[in-house]
Protein backbone atom coordinates (compact mmCIF):
# COMPACT_ATOMS: atom_id res chain seq x y z
CA UNK A 1 0.00 0.00 0.00
CA UNK A 2 1.34 3.72 -0.90
CA UNK A 3 -0.07 7.29 0.15
CA UNK A 4 0.91 10.18 -1.29
CA UNK A 5 -0.18 13.25 -4.03
CA UNK A 6 -3.95 12.49 -1.53
CA UNK A 7 -4.12 9.10 -3.33
CA UNK A 8 -4.53 5.67 -1.58
CA UNK A 9 -2.63 3.06 -3.81
CA UNK A 10 -3.36 -0.81 -3.13
CA UNK A 11 -0.55 -2.06 -4.85
CA UNK A 12 -0.68 -5.83 -5.62
CA UNK A 13 1.66 -8.55 -7.33
CA UNK A 14 -0.35 -7.86 -11.50
CA UNK A 15 -2.03 -4.70 -10.50
CA UNK A 16 -2.37 -1.54 -9.03
CA UNK A 17 -5.68 0.52 -7.35
CA UNK A 18 -5.18 4.07 -7.20
CA UNK A 19 -7.77 5.68 -4.55
CA UNK A 20 -7.86 9.28 -6.10
CA UNK A 21 -8.47 11.85 -3.53
CA UNK A 22 -8.05 9.90 -0.45
CA UNK A 23 -7.05 10.91 3.03
CA UNK A 24 -5.94 9.13 6.06
CA UNK A 25 -7.87 9.40 9.14
CA UNK A 26 -6.37 6.70 11.17
CA UNK A 27 -3.05 4.52 11.77
CA UNK A 28 -2.33 2.37 14.75
CA UNK A 29 0.10 -1.00 15.25
CA UNK A 30 -1.97 -2.50 17.72
CA UNK A 31 -0.81 -5.82 19.66
CA UNK A 32 -0.94 -8.23 16.11
CA UNK A 33 -1.29 -5.76 12.97
CA UNK A 34 -1.36 -2.49 11.68
CA UNK A 35 -4.45 -0.66 11.18
CA UNK A 36 -4.94 2.13 8.91
CA UNK A 37 -8.02 4.40 7.66
CA UNK A 38 -8.73 6.22 4.65
CA UNK A 39 -11.47 8.21 3.89
CA UNK A 40 -12.33 8.45 -0.22
CA UNK A 41 -14.47 10.84 -2.00
CA UNK A 42 -16.49 7.62 -3.44
CA UNK A 43 -15.67 5.11 -1.76
CA UNK A 44 -16.00 6.03 1.60
CA UNK A 45 -14.33 5.43 4.71
CA UNK A 46 -11.57 2.41 3.58
CA UNK A 47 -10.17 -0.61 6.13
CA UNK A 48 -6.91 -1.51 5.62
CA UNK A 49 -5.09 -4.00 7.66
CA UNK A 50 -1.02 -5.10 7.53
CA UNK A 51 -1.49 -3.04 4.13
CA UNK A 52 -4.57 -5.74 2.52
CA UNK A 53 -7.52 -3.61 1.67
CA UNK A 54 -10.49 -5.30 4.17
CA UNK A 55 -13.43 -3.12 3.47
CA UNK A 56 -14.80 -0.06 1.84
CA UNK A 57 -18.59 1.48 2.87
CA UNK A 58 -19.34 1.33 -0.61
CA UNK A 59 -19.09 -2.18 -1.29
CA UNK A 60 -18.95 -3.98 1.85
CA UNK A 61 -22.32 -5.06 1.91
CA UNK A 62 -21.76 -7.81 -1.13
CA UNK A 63 -19.30 -9.33 1.26
CA UNK A 64 -21.21 -9.59 4.34
CA UNK A 65 -24.26 -10.24 2.94
CA UNK A 66 -22.95 -13.18 0.75
CA UNK A 67 -20.71 -14.83 3.58
CA UNK A 68 -24.05 -14.64 6.19
CA UNK A 69 -27.12 -15.44 4.22
CA UNK A 70 -26.23 -17.79 2.20
CA UNK A 71 -25.41 -20.47 4.77
CA UNK A 72 -28.20 -19.55 6.94
CA UNK A 73 -30.70 -19.85 4.31
CA UNK A 74 -29.86 -23.69 3.96
CA UNK A 75 -31.09 -24.00 7.28
CA UNK A 76 -33.70 -21.57 8.16
CA UNK A 77 -34.19 -22.35 12.11
CA UNK A 78 -30.71 -22.37 13.10
CA UNK A 79 -30.33 -21.64 16.38
CA UNK A 80 -26.50 -21.13 16.73
CA UNK A 81 -23.89 -19.23 14.76
CA UNK A 82 -19.83 -18.89 15.28
CA UNK A 83 -18.21 -16.10 13.92
CA UNK A 84 -14.33 -16.37 13.73
CA UNK A 85 -12.41 -13.43 13.08
CA UNK A 86 -15.16 -10.59 11.94
CA UNK A 87 -14.19 -7.55 13.82
CA UNK A 88 -15.75 -4.64 11.84
CA UNK A 89 -18.88 -6.49 12.85
CA UNK A 90 -20.10 -6.70 8.96
CA UNK A 91 -20.62 -10.51 9.29
CA UNK A 92 -22.36 -9.90 12.56
CA UNK A 93 -24.85 -7.04 11.25
CA UNK A 94 -26.02 -9.60 8.75
CA UNK A 95 -25.99 -12.74 11.15
CA UNK A 96 -28.15 -10.40 13.47
CA UNK A 97 -30.89 -10.39 10.96
CA UNK A 98 -32.17 -13.65 11.23
CA UNK A 99 -34.24 -13.47 14.44
CA UNK A 100 -34.62 -17.26 14.74
CA UNK A 101 -31.07 -17.21 16.19
CA UNK A 102 -30.51 -17.84 19.87
CA UNK A 103 -27.01 -17.19 20.17
CA UNK A 104 -24.08 -15.77 18.27
CA UNK A 105 -20.42 -16.30 19.16
CA UNK A 106 -18.19 -13.85 17.96
CA UNK A 107 -14.49 -14.53 18.40
CA UNK A 108 -11.68 -11.76 17.65
CA UNK A 109 -8.49 -11.74 18.46
CA UNK A 110 -7.94 -7.90 18.31
CA UNK A 111 -10.22 -5.79 20.12
CA UNK A 112 -8.46 -2.19 18.31
CA UNK A 113 -10.33 -3.35 15.55
CA UNK A 114 -13.63 -3.59 16.96
CA UNK A 115 -13.00 -0.52 18.65
CA UNK A 116 -11.83 1.29 14.97
CA UNK A 117 -14.94 -0.20 13.39
CA UNK A 118 -17.29 1.16 16.03
CA UNK A 119 -15.91 4.91 15.32
CA UNK A 120 -15.20 5.02 11.67
CA UNK A 121 -17.48 2.05 10.52
CA UNK A 122 -20.50 3.17 12.72
CA UNK A 123 -23.43 1.13 10.24
CA UNK A 124 -20.79 -2.03 9.73
CA UNK A 125 -20.56 -2.35 13.28
CA UNK A 126 -24.01 -1.60 14.84
CA UNK A 127 -24.76 -4.73 15.77
CA UNK A 128 -22.49 -5.65 18.72
CA UNK A 129 -24.87 -4.48 21.33
CA UNK A 130 -27.05 -7.78 20.33
CA UNK A 131 -28.34 -9.23 23.16
CA UNK A 132 -27.75 -12.41 21.51
CA UNK A 133 -23.94 -11.91 20.98
CA UNK A 134 -21.23 -13.41 22.99
CA UNK A 135 -18.52 -11.60 22.33
CA UNK A 136 -14.79 -12.96 23.41
CA UNK A 137 -11.55 -11.37 22.27
CA UNK A 138 -8.98 -13.91 22.45
CA UNK A 139 -6.99 -15.75 19.36
CA UNK A 140 -9.47 -18.11 17.54
CA UNK A 141 -7.64 -21.20 16.59
CA UNK A 142 -6.76 -21.26 20.90
CA UNK A 143 -10.33 -21.36 21.58
CA UNK A 144 -11.62 -23.71 19.40
CA UNK A 145 -9.16 -26.05 20.73
CA UNK A 146 -10.07 -25.16 24.40
CA UNK A 147 -13.62 -25.28 24.02
CA UNK A 148 -13.58 -28.34 21.39
CA UNK A 149 -15.10 -31.00 24.15
CA UNK A 150 -17.46 -28.88 25.90
CA UNK A 151 -18.97 -27.81 22.51
CA UNK A 152 -19.40 -30.73 20.63
CA UNK A 153 -21.96 -30.63 17.01
CA UNK A 154 -22.82 -27.32 19.07
CA UNK A 155 -23.16 -24.78 16.24
CA UNK A 156 -25.21 -25.20 13.30
CA UNK A 157 -23.29 -22.75 11.18
CA UNK A 158 -19.54 -21.87 11.76
CA UNK A 159 -18.10 -18.67 9.47
CA UNK A 160 -14.31 -17.86 9.52
CA UNK A 161 -14.10 -13.96 8.55
CA UNK A 162 -10.64 -13.29 8.75
CA UNK A 163 -7.66 -11.42 7.31
CA UNK A 164 -5.04 -13.02 4.86
CA UNK A 165 -3.21 -15.27 6.42
CA UNK A 166 -0.27 -13.33 8.66
CA UNK A 167 -1.16 -13.48 12.33
CA UNK A 168 -4.52 -15.37 11.01
CA UNK A 169 -1.92 -18.04 9.40
CA UNK A 170 -3.54 -20.82 12.10
CA UNK A 171 -7.08 -20.09 10.80
CA UNK A 172 -6.26 -21.80 7.38
CA UNK A 173 -4.71 -24.68 8.90
CA UNK A 174 -5.63 -28.14 8.54
CA UNK A 175 -5.51 -29.33 11.72
CA UNK A 176 -8.04 -25.94 12.68
CA UNK A 177 -10.96 -27.07 9.92
CA UNK A 178 -10.60 -30.46 11.37
CA UNK A 179 -11.47 -29.12 14.98
CA UNK A 180 -14.35 -26.78 13.66
CA UNK A 181 -15.84 -30.15 11.77
CA UNK A 182 -16.23 -31.20 15.67
CA UNK A 183 -17.92 -28.50 16.78
CA UNK A 184 -20.58 -28.36 13.73
CA UNK A 185 -23.66 -30.16 13.85
CA UNK A 186 -24.05 -33.28 11.22
CA UNK A 187 -26.11 -31.12 9.37
CA UNK A 188 -24.49 -27.71 9.94
CA UNK A 189 -22.54 -25.89 7.34
CA UNK A 190 -19.29 -23.98 7.63
CA UNK A 191 -18.35 -21.42 5.31
CA UNK A 192 -15.34 -19.00 4.97
CA UNK A 193 -13.23 -16.59 2.96
CA UNK A 194 -11.05 -17.80 0.27
CA UNK A 195 -9.85 -16.13 -3.16
CA UNK A 196 -9.77 -14.38 -6.10
CA UNK A 197 -11.20 -17.11 -8.42
CA UNK A 198 -9.69 -15.36 -11.79
CA UNK A 199 -6.21 -14.93 -10.26
CA UNK A 200 -5.82 -17.76 -7.61
CA UNK A 201 -7.11 -21.01 -9.08
CA UNK A 202 -4.45 -23.33 -8.19
CA UNK A 203 -4.23 -22.32 -4.55
CA UNK A 204 -8.14 -22.62 -5.02
CA UNK A 205 -7.95 -25.88 -5.76
CA UNK A 206 -5.45 -27.01 -3.28
CA UNK A 207 -7.90 -25.71 -0.89
CA UNK A 208 -10.92 -27.39 -1.94
CA UNK A 209 -8.89 -31.06 -2.06
CA UNK A 210 -7.95 -30.33 1.37
CA UNK A 211 -11.65 -29.39 2.62
CA UNK A 212 -12.95 -32.65 0.85
CA UNK A 213 -10.87 -34.71 3.34
CA UNK A 214 -13.05 -33.58 5.92
CA UNK A 215 -16.51 -32.72 4.04
CA UNK A 216 -18.80 -34.56 1.70
CA UNK A 217 -20.00 -31.40 -0.06
CA UNK A 218 -17.37 -28.91 -0.64
CA UNK A 219 -18.33 -25.67 -3.30
CA UNK A 220 -16.98 -22.22 -3.92
CA UNK A 221 -19.56 -19.94 -4.66
CA UNK A 222 -18.35 -16.38 -5.86
CA UNK A 223 -19.26 -12.49 -5.18
CA UNK A 224 -18.58 -9.28 -6.99
CA UNK A 225 -16.30 -6.62 -5.12
CA UNK A 226 -15.18 -4.00 -7.12
CA UNK A 227 -13.01 -3.13 -4.21
CA UNK A 228 -10.95 -6.48 -3.76
CA UNK A 229 -8.47 -7.11 -6.25
CA UNK A 230 -9.93 -9.16 -9.97
CA UNK A 231 -13.41 -7.95 -8.47
CA UNK A 232 -13.93 -11.46 -8.68
CA UNK A 233 -13.97 -13.07 -5.23
CA UNK A 234 -15.07 -16.47 -3.32
CA UNK A 235 -16.07 -18.62 -0.56
CA UNK A 236 -15.43 -21.87 0.14
CA UNK A 237 -19.09 -23.63 1.64
CA UNK A 238 -18.36 -27.08 3.15
CA UNK A 239 -21.56 -29.25 4.96
CA UNK A 240 -21.56 -33.01 5.21
CA UNK A 241 -25.45 -33.40 4.56
CA UNK A 242 -26.51 -30.24 2.68
CA UNK A 243 -25.48 -29.96 -1.26
CA UNK A 244 -26.21 -26.55 -2.23
CA UNK A 245 -26.79 -27.22 -5.58
CA UNK A 246 -29.22 -29.66 -5.27
CA UNK A 247 -30.67 -28.28 -1.76
CA UNK A 248 -33.91 -26.39 -2.62
CA UNK A 249 -33.88 -22.96 -0.25
CA UNK A 250 -36.94 -21.60 1.81
CA UNK A 251 -38.04 -19.05 -0.34
CA UNK A 252 -41.30 -18.32 2.09
CA UNK A 253 -39.19 -18.36 5.23
CA UNK A 254 -36.69 -16.18 3.81
CA UNK A 255 -39.51 -13.55 2.94
CA UNK A 256 -41.16 -13.56 6.39
CA UNK A 257 -38.13 -12.75 7.94
CA UNK A 258 -37.90 -9.46 6.06
CA UNK A 259 -34.44 -8.93 5.94
CA UNK A 260 -33.53 -5.64 4.11
CA UNK A 261 -30.38 -6.18 2.26
CA UNK A 262 -28.27 -4.27 -0.80
CA UNK A 263 -26.39 -7.16 -2.47
CA UNK A 264 -28.11 -10.58 -1.94
CA UNK A 265 -31.53 -12.23 -3.59
CA UNK A 266 -32.17 -15.81 -3.91
CA UNK A 267 -31.69 -15.46 -7.61
CA UNK A 268 -27.74 -14.51 -7.00
CA UNK A 269 -27.74 -17.03 -4.46
CA UNK A 270 -28.35 -19.54 -6.65
CA UNK A 271 -25.98 -18.12 -9.73
CA UNK A 272 -23.35 -17.78 -7.24
CA UNK A 273 -22.38 -21.67 -6.79
CA UNK A 274 -22.26 -21.89 -10.95
CA UNK A 275 -18.65 -21.31 -11.76
CA UNK A 276 -16.97 -20.58 -15.04
CA UNK A 277 -16.19 -22.93 -17.41
CA UNK A 278 -12.67 -22.71 -16.72
CA UNK A 279 -12.92 -23.42 -13.43
CA UNK A 280 -14.83 -26.11 -13.91
CA UNK A 281 -12.05 -27.82 -16.36
CA UNK A 282 -9.92 -30.68 -14.49
CA UNK A 283 -12.09 -33.45 -12.86
CA UNK A 284 -14.51 -30.62 -11.27
CA UNK A 285 -17.37 -30.64 -13.71
CA UNK A 286 -20.92 -32.45 -12.89
CA UNK A 287 -22.80 -35.03 -14.82
CA UNK A 288 -26.66 -33.56 -15.30
CA UNK A 289 -29.40 -35.14 -14.01
CA UNK A 290 -32.13 -33.23 -15.00
CA UNK A 291 -34.55 -30.22 -14.48
CA UNK A 292 -36.79 -29.78 -10.83
CA UNK A 293 -38.42 -26.73 -11.23
CA UNK A 294 -40.72 -25.99 -7.32
CA UNK A 295 -43.18 -23.59 -7.30
CA UNK A 296 -44.95 -21.90 -4.68
CA UNK A 297 -48.59 -19.95 -5.41
CA UNK A 298 -50.11 -18.07 -2.23
CA UNK A 299 -53.51 -16.57 -1.88
CA UNK A 300 -55.08 -19.13 -3.78
CA UNK A 301 -59.15 -19.74 -3.28
CA UNK A 302 -60.13 -22.37 -0.50
CA UNK A 303 -62.61 -24.16 -2.50
CA UNK A 304 -60.25 -24.19 -5.46
CA UNK A 305 -57.63 -25.79 -3.57
CA UNK A 306 -59.98 -28.59 -2.18
CA UNK A 307 -61.37 -29.91 -5.72
CA UNK A 308 -59.45 -32.86 -6.47
CA UNK A 309 -61.28 -32.57 -10.28
CA UNK A 310 -60.37 -29.21 -11.21
CA UNK A 311 -56.40 -29.64 -9.69
CA UNK A 312 -56.13 -32.78 -11.67
CA UNK A 313 -57.25 -31.01 -15.00
CA UNK A 314 -54.60 -28.22 -13.65
CA UNK A 315 -51.85 -30.86 -13.85
CA UNK A 316 -52.84 -32.77 -16.95
CA UNK A 317 -52.96 -29.41 -18.77
CA UNK A 318 -49.42 -28.61 -17.62
CA UNK A 319 -48.55 -31.74 -18.68
CA UNK A 320 -49.81 -31.33 -22.00
CA UNK A 321 -47.82 -28.24 -22.09
CA UNK A 322 -44.68 -29.48 -22.16
CA UNK A 323 -45.15 -32.66 -23.54
CA UNK A 324 -44.66 -34.80 -20.61
CA UNK A 325 -46.04 -38.57 -21.06
CA UNK A 326 -48.52 -39.51 -18.05
CA UNK A 327 -48.01 -43.15 -17.01
CA UNK A 328 -49.64 -43.27 -13.74
CA UNK A 329 -51.29 -40.97 -11.30
CA UNK A 330 -52.42 -41.01 -7.44
CA UNK A 331 -53.79 -38.99 -5.09
CA UNK A 332 -54.46 -38.27 -1.40
CA UNK A 333 -57.38 -36.50 0.27
CA UNK A 334 -56.70 -35.21 3.58
CA UNK A 335 -59.08 -34.55 6.87
CA UNK A 336 -60.34 -32.09 6.99
CA UNK A 337 -58.67 -30.53 3.95
CA UNK A 338 -56.04 -30.49 1.65
CA UNK A 339 -54.73 -32.79 -1.11
CA UNK A 340 -51.80 -34.28 -2.91
CA UNK A 341 -51.76 -35.36 -6.27
CA UNK A 342 -48.89 -37.87 -8.23
CA UNK A 343 -48.00 -38.12 -11.71
CA UNK A 344 -45.61 -40.67 -12.87
CA UNK A 345 -44.03 -39.58 -15.72
CA UNK A 346 -41.88 -41.46 -18.03
CA UNK A 347 -39.33 -38.65 -17.54
CA UNK A 348 -39.55 -38.23 -13.87
CA UNK A 349 -42.53 -36.99 -11.75
CA UNK A 350 -44.86 -34.60 -11.02
CA UNK A 351 -46.15 -33.88 -7.74
CA UNK A 352 -48.58 -31.49 -6.40
CA UNK A 353 -50.00 -30.16 -2.36
CA UNK A 354 -52.10 -28.08 -1.37
CA UNK A 355 -53.25 -26.34 2.10
CA UNK A 356 -56.71 -24.89 1.62
CA UNK A 357 -56.06 -23.08 5.11
CA UNK A 358 -53.42 -21.18 4.61
CA UNK A 359 -54.63 -20.54 0.93
CA UNK A 360 -51.02 -22.30 -0.50
CA UNK A 361 -50.17 -25.06 -3.27
CA UNK A 362 -47.11 -26.36 -4.19
CA UNK A 363 -45.55 -28.07 -7.53
CA UNK A 364 -42.60 -29.98 -8.15
CA UNK A 365 -41.72 -31.08 -11.24
CA UNK A 366 -38.59 -33.32 -11.99
CA UNK A 367 -37.65 -34.48 -15.78
CA UNK A 368 -34.75 -36.11 -17.00
CA UNK A 369 -35.07 -34.59 -20.06
CA UNK A 370 -34.43 -31.08 -20.71
CA UNK A 371 -37.04 -28.26 -20.62
CA UNK A 372 -37.66 -24.79 -20.69
CA UNK A 373 -40.25 -23.70 -18.22
CA UNK A 374 -40.28 -20.31 -19.17
CA UNK A 375 -40.61 -20.71 -23.12
CA UNK A 376 -43.06 -20.09 -24.82
CA UNK A 377 -42.72 -22.27 -27.89
CA UNK A 378 -46.38 -23.70 -28.07
CA UNK A 379 -48.86 -22.63 -30.37
CA UNK A 380 -50.89 -20.56 -27.06
CA UNK A 381 -47.24 -18.76 -26.76
CA UNK A 382 -48.03 -19.31 -22.67
CA UNK A 383 -45.92 -21.45 -19.81
CA UNK A 384 -47.06 -22.47 -16.71
CA UNK A 385 -47.09 -19.38 -14.79
CA UNK A 386 -50.24 -18.47 -17.61
CA UNK A 387 -51.52 -21.71 -16.72
CA UNK A 388 -51.45 -21.04 -12.85
CA UNK A 389 -52.23 -17.44 -12.86
CA UNK A 390 -55.61 -18.28 -14.91
CA UNK A 391 -57.07 -21.52 -13.15
CA UNK A 392 -55.64 -20.13 -9.57
CA UNK A 393 -57.04 -16.91 -10.36
CA UNK A 394 -54.06 -15.24 -9.25
CA UNK A 395 -51.22 -12.84 -9.54
CA UNK A 396 -48.10 -14.00 -11.12
CA UNK A 397 -47.04 -11.92 -8.22
CA UNK A 398 -48.21 -14.57 -5.48
CA UNK A 399 -46.52 -17.27 -7.64
CA UNK A 400 -42.68 -18.01 -6.41
CA UNK A 401 -40.31 -20.12 -9.24
CA UNK A 402 -36.92 -21.87 -8.04
CA UNK A 403 -35.40 -23.73 -11.32
CA UNK A 404 -32.57 -25.78 -11.02
CA UNK A 405 -30.41 -28.21 -12.72
CA UNK A 406 -29.76 -31.03 -10.94
CA UNK A 407 -25.85 -32.29 -11.15
CA UNK A 408 -23.48 -34.83 -9.05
Amino acid sequence: MIFGNNNYIDKMDFVEINYKNSKKLFSKKSKYQMIDVYKNDFFGNILVIDDDLQLTEHDECNYHEMISHVPLNYIPNAKRVLIIGGGDGGTLREVCKHSNLKEIYLIEIDEEVINVSKKYFPNVSKSFNDVRLKLIIEDGYKWVKNNLKSMEDYFDVIIIDSTDYNTAIKLFSKKFYSMLRDMIKDEGILVFNCMGLSWEKEDIDGIINDMKKNYKYVNLYQVFIPTYASGHYTFCFNSNSIDPMNTPIDIEKFRRKNIDTKYYNIEIHKASFHLPNEYLKGGNKKERLGSNLLIDVRGVDFNILNDLDYLTDIMLDISKLYNFNVVSDSYSKFKPYGITINFLLSESHFTLHTWPEKGKICLDIFSCGKFKWNFKNNSNKINILDVLSNNLKVSKDNINVNWQEREI
